[in-house]
């Protein structure tokens, strides 16, 4: 029983941890992009004017990924002695759960994006 509830609180700190280090991965990612192509101000801003939403959900998500798989195969080495079959459920769980979060607060989401200028 110990070992069911030892599992469920790292699968929801992993995947509050994955979501806070891929917004740093976003950072530096354009960190980078910044360094080896520096842009002016005003390229920055063209830049993200011509980036759509959708594009922007997909680096959101796949930073998220990114971040999850790290993280779940650190997990495996560290709580689960190398038995990642853990670690591919952490994955179905941090699916499931931005899933989620993107059904459960779409209608936000729409606001806030309506906002931004269409393509």
């Amino acid at each position: 029983m110990l070992f069911i509830i030892e599992t469920f609180f790292i699968f929801i700190i992993s995947i509050k941890i994955a979501a806070l280090a891929s917004v740093g991965l976003l950072v530096v990612f354009y960190k980078l992009k910044q360094r080896f192509r520096p842009l002016t101000s005003l390229e920055w801003e063209a830049y993200f004017q011509k980036m759509t939403v959708k594009k922007m959900f997909s680096s959101m998500y796949l930073s998220f990924f990114i971040m999850l798989s790290a993280i779940a195969v650190i997990d495996g080495f560290i709580f689960w002695e190398k038995n990642f079959i853990y670690s591919i459920t952490l994955m179905c769980a941090g699916i499931f759960h931005i899933v989620y979060k993107y059904q459960t607060n779409k209608n936000q989401l729409k606001k806030v994006f309506e906002k931004f200028p269409k393509k």
